[in-house]
């Protein structure tokens, strides 16, 4: 998903001046935890699910988790808010919109990464995980709260990345602010109750393409299959027939047509362009 941190809020919905910031991009590697990215090491198939890592310190309710890379309870792999932190290493899921408990689904086997986007407050929360050598954003734009600037262009380099951190250069990684957070990956909301065997299902509008094929894995632990291309804007996907229903407000995440993440170099450039230049918009 492209989006705000905490902090990237406070400085961009306000009279924060984008336009005006010598910001940067960041390309993350997944892999690597560090301050506020935690390595997964347990997700429980409860309801809500429960998710185990080293540390929850400074952790709270409400706080907003990007998870990636968890096998075996592949519903997790979204983005969530923490209904609960039981103790210093464990935190459960609920929805980001409706706040519905998350279904685990699927024994955990390995792996996993979660990536607090509340609680990163500078850039050292998250660079453990820096790939190659930041780029700097041109031509930025700020529009009716839309957020735009020209195609951000990578200098050659060797490694994997998940996800992209925009950030605002202060002096260094110490001081300088986590802005926006970009994976590739949109947000899929049900609308409207869909029934078992159902071969469609109601969803918010969609903020980008998917491509046909794509298997939504619904916080309910409920898995829809697209059977033709979903395009940005659709408020019904065309799905292979559900093996159970799926309630109202009930979430998965997917990556969109050409996210452009996850990806790799082996000692070439790389490129992100974004549609109509517009990296993040306020609908």
């Amino acid at each position: 998903m492209n989006r705000l941190t905490d902090l990237g809020a406070e400085r961009l919905a306000g009279a924060g001046d984008w336009v005006a910031m010598n910001a940067r991009a960041m390309l993350v590697d997944l892999s690597v935890a560090d301050t506020h990215a935690k390595a997964i090491t347990a997700v429980s198939t409860a309801t809500p699910a429960v998710v185990t890592v080293g540390s929850t310190t400074g952790w709270v309710v409400d706080d907003i988790v990007a998870i990636y890379n968890v096998g075996g309870t592949l519903n997790v792999n979204q983005t969530f808010k923490i209904n609960s932190v039981p103790n210093g290493t464990t935190f459960s899921l609920k929805t980001l919109e409706d706040g519905l408990p998350v279904v685990g689904t699927g024994t955990y086997t390995s792996g996993g990464i979660a990536v607090n986007l509340s609680k990163l407050d500078v850039v050292d929360d998250i660079n453990a995980g820096r790939v190659g050598t930041d780029a700097t954003l041109a031509s930025k734009t700020q529009t009716r709260g839309a957020l735009g600037c020209a195609a951000i262009s990578f200098a050659a380099f060797t490694g994997s990345f998940g996800a992209m951190l925009i950030s605002e250069l202060v002096t260094n990684d110490a001081d300088s602010n986590p802005l926006i957070w970009i994976d590739g990956r949109i947000k899929i909301v049900c609308a409207a109750a869909a029934s078992t065997s159902a071969t469609s299902v109601a969803v918010q509008r969609l903020s980008a393409p998917i491509p046909s094929g794509t298997v939504c894995r619904f916080s309910n632990g409920v898995n829809a299959t697209l059977t033709s291309p979903a395009a940005a804007g659709d408020r019904v996907l065309a799905v292979s027939a559900l093996s159970s229903g799926i309630a109202v407000g009930h979430e998965a995440e997917v990556y969109k047509t050409s996210p452009g993440f996850p990806g790799s170099s082996s000692g070439s450039s790389f490129t992100l362009t974004f549609d109509g230049n517009v990296i993040l918009s306020p609908v």
